[in-house]
């Protein structure tokens, strides 16, 4: 009803709404089988109505094949009115109001006109969503990568705003680029989805812009050359990014990155550049270990871990062994950077305040704080540092790229 009656952004109350319900069925432990099959079952109602069309979204066959639907039956009008016709309890309660965030989601990739071009979404500053504190667009450097760039409302008045480059883990990554910003999807959790459900600590998405690259077809950026992300990158901040829909007044000497599971991996090989201000890395996964030369590299950037010792994917060891081997590189450097002495071995006080820096930090969970178990159990570490305000006023407080002393 609201969305007929145009009471705010249709796209960003269904996402918000999908959110909170996705949130609650984890909390509750919904099981989510009959969740799924309900909401699929709905979804196929409408199909068969013909509703999907009367609202103008996008066409039956293009949601069919992006959730894998069939086409619905009467067992599956039954099904969706709970079985024997009876109300079908809490699963129906979930379904009717989060079933509207599947319909957004599709109204978001169609365009103005009522087209339903499957690549829509991947024109440059073609599409994109107002969010309350900034907007979220779709952008494509021809030479590299489709990507989710977000803009802060903010860094409108604000002058230089940093940019947190986020690189995601392994997925199929065949769903197109605003698969991203799904808070069910393969990548969900992470900064994108957070600031398109309104899920997002206010520190991100006030005080950084975002961009996230999608490597389409690749099962992640592990398998694509280093210098094809990092030209990726120099698109973002070039006057050609701009032009196609990427943040403006990018702060150069602040430009941070984020990395889960296989994109911790290579984002530790990428910050051995030294063209970062700061990094985060989460379920880190190389099992060997670093070169003397690229762990030196590294030791100049300040780093966040995290990582938790019941994760199945990765296991904790090769964070332990990236984070011991920092510790050793840093007591062996001694008196040889003493001007960084004092910032490096501060720590950050509990309310964020400026009056300290730690350098390197370890986040070491026990268990998985998301309650993931089976395949996946412990490897959600992404997710709970994306969700965590303070590494933002970590990132924040970390010194501007320019001028740090560079290794010797």
């Amino acid at each position: 009803v609201r969305w007929r009656r145009g009471e705010g952004s249709s796209a960003q109350l269904a996402v918000q709404g999908l959110a909170t319900e996705h949130s609650k069925v984890h909390q509750e432990k919904t099981s989510s089988p009959r969740v799924t099959d309900f909401m699929r079952a709905v979804l196929n109602a409408l199909f068969a109505v013909g509703a999907v069309h009367r609202i103008g979204l996008a066409p039956a066959s293009e949601c069919r094949r992006r959730y894998s639907l069939e086409p619905a039956g009467a067992s599956q009008l039954q099904t969706a009115r709970g079985g024997d016709g009876a109300d079908a309890g809490p699963a129906a309660t979930l379904t009717r109001r989060a079933l509207l965030a599947f319909l957004a989601l599709e109204s978001a990739s169609t365009s103005p006109s009522g087209s339903t071009s499957a690549n829509a979404a991947e024109v440059p500053g073609e599409r994109e969503i107002s969010l309350d504190m900034g907007t979220l667009t779709a952008v494509r450097d021809p030479a590299s990568y489709s990507a989710l760039a977000y803009s802060p409302r903010a860094a409108a008045s604000s002058g230089k705003t940093p940019l947190l480059i986020v690189l995601p883990g392994a997925a199929q990554n065949t769903a197109g680029v605003w698969s991203l910003a799904d808070p069910a999807g393969e990548h969900m959790g992470l900064a994108p989805s957070l600031l398109a459900s309104g899920a997002a600590p206010f520190e991100l998405a006030r005080n950084f812009a975002v961009v996230t690259p999608y490597p389409e077809g690749k099962r992640s950026f592990y398998e694509e050359p280093r210098t094809k992300v990092l030209r990726f990158i120099d698109w973002v901040c070039s006057e050609a990014g701009r032009e196609a829909g990427c943040p403006a007044n990018i702060d150069l000497s602040r430009i941070f990155l984020f990395g889960f599971s296989d994109g911790a991996t290579v984002g530790v090989e990428l910050a051995t550049t030294g063209r970062f201000a700061a990094c985060v890395f989460a379920a880190y996964g190389l099992t060997g270990t670093l070169p003397p030369r690229a762990v030196e590299l590294l030791s100049t950037t300040p780093l966040w871990i995290f990582h938790s010792e019941d994760d199945v994917i990765f296991p904790v060891s090769c964070s332990d062994r990236l984070v011991a081997a920092l510790h050793a590189a840093e007591a062996g450097r001694g008196a040889g950077n003493a001007g960084d002495a004092g910032v490096r071995s501060a720590a950050v006080s509990g309310d964020g305040a400026k009056d300290s820096f730690e350098w390197l930090r370890y986040t070491r969970f026990d268990e998985d704080q998301e309650g993931f178990t089976g395949s996946v159990k412990g490897h959600s570490t992404g997710i709970t540092a994306s969700k965590s305000a303070e590494i933002y006023r970590w990132l924040l407080q970390a010194p501007p790229k320019e001028g740090r002393k560079a290794v010797g």
